[in-house]
Formats: structure tokens, sequence, C-alpha cells
């Protein structure tokens, strides 16, 4: 009796806990139905765009980047590869107000970086804002690139951002200041003749062919015959890079030595050393060989009498300080 009234008390509690559990689920599912946003998972990133009336118009898309540094200096914009043109207005917002600051309005594209106006973050950090009706990108992707330029000195901006270096006419490749997937990509550039060189990479025909600790000019032993596109790239211990590139016509010489000379400045240091001394044997066995030959002839003529021959069979005899010439014939 006992025994069975402890089994009741089992089945009595297990009942009642599965009940709670039941009712913590379908509460749980009515939340859900109320709030279809929080059922946000990893199959479904979030969103990249929100609408907000604090920036422009409310029924635009606004995308928002919190600065990663203070900045300042005229900012510019580009759509991603292959976008088609779109109207944006561009904003600033400080983080200590909710208001926005219009800092211009502008139609931007893919190929060309167009200058909206001027920011000024410096002071504090804050959000940079783009706002658009037909702006967008894929999850995780910038729906547009922002590049501010501290100073006009620092490169002429339009397709590249266009300096000299060294005496070289090229471009800078600004460095990113923003997360990988922020939705804004910001980007920065700083003067190059302040920056220490971390090392110097050659290209040619977009093939990489050595590096170099500074920047010293093209090496063109490196190269075959013909013309080539020749790259330089700087690169800096801050992240940035200063690009040059150029044409360049080697000439023409026998494609033998062309492709030696190649072949040994593309070696390594051992595989040099290694030519070099198969260079020097061949060259020193070529001299030995062509030496034994003169030699045999040589000795060839005078065991055979040849050099006592041709003297006295000389059409010219010399007497008396006087040259008579005589007929070999008679």
């Amino acid at each position: 009796m006992v025994m069975l009234q402890k089994y009741k008390s089992n089945i009595n509690f297990l009942s009642l806990f599965f009940s709670v559990v039941a009712s913590l689920f379908v509460f749980q599912g009515v939340a859900l139905a109320a709030n279809p946003s929080s059922q946000i998972g990893p199959s479904q990133p979030f969103p990249t765009s929100f609408n907000s009336s604090s920036c422009g118009d409310p029924n635009n898309f606004q995308y928002t980047l919190l600065a990663p540094t203070k900045i300042a200096g005229a900012i510019y914009i580009k759509l991603p590869s292959k976008s088609a043109p779109k109207s944006i207005g561009l904003y600033s917002q400080q983080l200590t107000g909710s208001g926005c600051q219009l800092i211009g309005t502008a139609t931007v594209n893919a190929n060309t970086w167009t200058l909206i106006g001027n920011v000024n973050l410096e002071a504090q950090s804050g959000n940079i804002v783009i706002s658009g009706k037909d702006i967008g990108a894929e999850p995780y992707a910038a729906v547009a690139s922002a590049f501010v330029l501290p100073s006009s000195s620092i490169c002429s901006l339009a397709i590249n951002c266009d300096t000299k270096y060294m005496g070289l006419s090229g471009y800078i490749t600004p460095k990113l200041i923003s997360g990988k997937t922020d939705q804004i990509a910001l980007f920065t550039a700083s003067p190059v003749d302040n920056l220490t060189i971390s090392n110097v990479k050659y290209y040619a025909d977009s093939q990489f062919l050595y590096s170099r600790p500074t920047l010293k000019p093209f090496n063109t032993n490196y190269l075959n015959n013909g013309i080539h596109s020749t790259e330089i790239e700087v690169n800096f211990t801050n992240g940035q890079r200063f690009i040059v590139s150029k044409k360049f016509d080697n000439g023409q010489s026998w494609p033998g030595i062309s492709y030696l000379r190649v072949l040994y400045f593309k070696s390594s240091n051992e595989i040099k050393i290694f030519m070099l001394i198969g260079s020097f044997i061949v060259i020193g066995g070529l001299l030995i060989l062509i030496a034994r030959m003169i030699h045999k002839k040589i000795n060839y003529r005078h065991d055979h009498g040849l050099q006592h021959y041709h003297a006295s069979h000389s059409p010219e005899v010399v007497e008396h300080g006087e040259i008579v010439v005589k007929n070999i014939t008679d």
C-alpha cells in the first residue's frame, strides 16, 4: 500500500513537471509570434539597414558606421564594383546627441571617387550615415566605400589617389580603418613622405619577380625581350601602399641569351652560384679546347716542314734590302 502511494506521488510529480515545460514552450511561441524580429538566427543574418527619421527621409534606407577613430577632412564616396549610379545623402552624427548633420548629397558611381563634402568628427567620435532609396548590399558587405582625405596635398583623388614619391609618379592604396564586415568601408591616407617602408615588391605582366627592402629602379634583367607591363609596389608599415605602373620595352636580343639572363636573375642565390661555377667550367673547357687545337696545328706544320716550305716558296725574297719578285713556276 505504501509502495502504491509512492508510485502515485512520482507520477503526479512528473505530470506537474511536464506541464510546466509545456507551458514555457507555449509562452515562447506566443512571444515569437508577437515579435517576429526576435526570430533572427544563424541562418537569418541581422538586417544591414534600418529606417530612421533622425537622418534624412525616413522612407530611405540608412546605413551607419561608428567611426573607429576621430576623423576630419574631405570625404569621398564610391559604390561597389558594377553598381549603377545612385543618389545618396551623407550625414555625420555625434554620439552625444541624436541629431544628424548633413555633409552633402550627390550621385555616386562605382568607377570614381565622388566628393560629397567635409566631415569633422575630430573633437569626438561619431557615426557616418548613408541614406538613399535604392542602395543596398549583400549581407556582411559594405554598401559603399568612404575615403576621408585629411589634406589635398596627400594626393589628387579621382579614379586613384595619385601622387609622387621619391621622384616616381604613382598612386596610394589607402588604409582601411573600419571593420571588414561593416556597412560602410572607411578608408584614409597619410602623406607617403612621412612613412617608413616595410618592403618593395616588383611585378611584370601580373607576375611577382623579386622584392627589396628599399625602393630601387626596376631591374630589367628580369624581363624577356619585348614590351612588358611593370609594377612597383611600395609597402609601408602603416598598411598603405604606393603603386608605380608603366610599360617597358626591353628590346630584342638573341632568344637564348635573353632566356639565360632571366633564368639567372630569377634563380635563388644557391642556383646562381652553381650556374656561375658551371659557366666558368664551360668557358674554361672551351678555352682549353681552342688552345689544344692551335697547338696541334702548329705541331703538325712543324712536323711536316710546312713552315720551311712556305718560306722557300714565297713570291717575295729580300736580297740586300731590296724586294726581288721571283716566279714560283721557274
